[in-house]
């Protein structure tokens, strides 16, 4: 096989590496060589493990369905383990404590609202989780000056020191989780996985109160944007 014949095998796999890549994202190579690693794993008309690339309307609907199932598993799975972890201290209680105390060790200061949309959590089940960890002394909140009706939030010395203790913890309880897959594997699934946040985090943003009729609509006139001819930067944005 001479060079060109390698070039035009690879432009395919460029553009489907290209299309579960987010929009504006630079990619390198060391990502593509893992995504080209796992593509190569496998025949180009099977997916893991030897199911066959749905072919009908129909077997792309229990395709999808199946992956939903899994992921509604492994947030079962992980929740689990926190649990677990968790188990001893009497500061951190929940998984929802522990990401909402990592986010205020990354970003110091936010408003409940802030740090709610960040953790995907709905007002009420949010503030739930901030009362709880104000009540423990986890974090604190501070008067938002240009506008007394909205709270800022930050976490206190209590707070880091739980956190930190934790870390341990999480290092067995992410090791457990991602031990049946390959770091190629690893990277191409968190690509997947950010495209797929990156596009719901539009919908609970923007969208939140819509019913899923509407959002359902959304999407079809967004595929129908980027599929229909001479229609250019229609899809960009829900």
């Amino acid at each position: 096989m001479n060079s060109y014949q390698l070039i035009a095998q690879l432009l395919p796999e460029l553009e489907a590496y290209g299309a579960i890549c987010p929009e504006g994202e630079e990619t390198d190579l060391a990502s593509f060589s893992a995504f080209l690693s796992e593509r190569v794993r496998y025949r180009a008309d099977r997916l893991p493990g030897g199911q066959e690339v749905p072919k009908t309307e129909q077997d792309e609907v229990l395709l999808e369905a199946a992956m939903a199932r899994e992921i509604s598993h492994l947030f079962r799975y992980m929740r689990g383990y926190f649990r677990k972890a968790l188990r001893s201290n009497k500061s951190v209680i929940t998984m929802d404590d522990y990401t909402y105390l990592v986010c205020l060790l990354r970003i110091p200061m936010m408003t409940k609202t802030e740090l709610n949309n960040l953790n995907v959590m709905e007002k009420t089940s949010g503030t739930e989780v901030i009362n709880r960890l104000l009540r423990r002394g986890l974090i604190e909140q501070h008067v938002n000056e240009e506008d007394h009706r909205s709270f800022y939030v930050s976490i206190t010395e209590k707070g880091r020191e739980e956190v930190v203790k934790l870390f341990p913890e999480l290092k067995k309880i992410v090791t457990i989780f991602f031990s049946g897959i390959t770091l190629p594997q690893k990277i191409v699934l968190h690509q997947l996985h950010q495209r797929l946040a990156d596009c719901n985090q539009v919908f609970f943003l923007e969208h939140r109160d819509e019913n899923i009729e509407e959002l359902y609509r959304r999407v079809n006139e967004k595929v129908a944007g980027e599929t229909s001819p001479g229609i250019e930067g229609q899809g960009d944005s829900y």
